[in-house]
């Protein structure tokens, strides 16, 4: 069970994915719509997610954007989860590529892809931490 303080800051960190999650899909339904915005503030959807996950169980928050690599810490913690959070690595190179200019091209289709899988990771982790 973690401690006050760790559940209060894990908490922050959700309600920081929330939004980003909020911010994607409003980006996603403008007219036009706000493709590389939208691919970014779902990458950090999950990333915020997964930090405060690991906010919750006490572990230290590492300086990367790596989701890959974030989950894998994710799975140290609890191995069921492996599996259920697919595809999470593809959102790593949204980061850097919905920023600056790149040969990638942003569909309806790409973000709403990027979105779905923000979403689950959001909602998975969220529910473990509410349990």
């Amino acid at each position: 069970m973690p401690h006050e303080k760790q559940k209060k800051e894990s908490l922050k960190w959700f309600q920081h994915a929330v939004e980003d999650l909020r911010f994607a899909k409003y980006g996603l339904e403008a007219n036009p719509p706000f493709l590389k915005g939208s691919t970014f503030h779902a990458q950090q959807c999950a990333e915020k997610s997964i930090k405060g996950y690991l906010v919750f169980h006490g572990k230290r928050v590492p300086r990367t954007h790596d989701l890959r690599g974030l989950a894998e810490l994710v799975f140290e913690i609890n191995p069921s989860l492996d599996g259920k959070i697919e595809n999470i690595g593809d959102l790593t190179k949204y980061i850097t590529a919905s920023r600056y200019p790149t040969e990638l091209e942003f569909t309806n289709d790409l973000v709403q892809q990027a979105i779905s899988i923000a979403s689950l990771v959001y909602e998975i982790l969220y529910r473990e931490i509410s349990e």
